[in-house]
């Protein structure tokens, strides 16, 4: 016999949706308003396509470079007052490969 994950199943599934959240989509939605959808809507809406960015004050995510991104990353990183205040998450879908480069990021960092 073979065992199934109708969970782990659904979440490939939604992963692999040819669907995609744009800046439209965001400029479209204020935060307040997806703060109370479920995940599940959130999920149906499809795949993020770049890096969005809430700036202080905004009622929106806006859409920003990946080097924007890695920058902002860097700036709330370098700001902690010491690695152990760092916390890197992954989940559990996460690739072998991926879950390595990660683990091996937070180690260098010093947590």
């Amino acid at each position: 016999t073979a065992e199934f994950c109708e969970n782990g199943a659904k979440a490939v599934a939604e992963e692999a949706t040819l669907r995609r959240v744009t800046p439209d989509f965001f400029a479209a939605h204020p935060v307040a308003d997806l703060a109370e959808r479920s995940g599940y809507w959130l999920g149906q809406q499809g795949r993020i396509t770049q890096p969005v960015y809430l700036p202080e004050g905004a009622d929106r995510y806006e859409a920003i470079t990946w080097e924007r991104a890695f920058a902002v990353i860097a700036e709330e990183l370098t700001a902690l007052a010491s690695p152990d205040e760092a916390l890197f998450y992954t989940s559990g879908r996460t690739s072998n490969e991926a879950a390595f480069l990660l683990q091996l990021f937070a180690r260098e960092f010093g947590t």
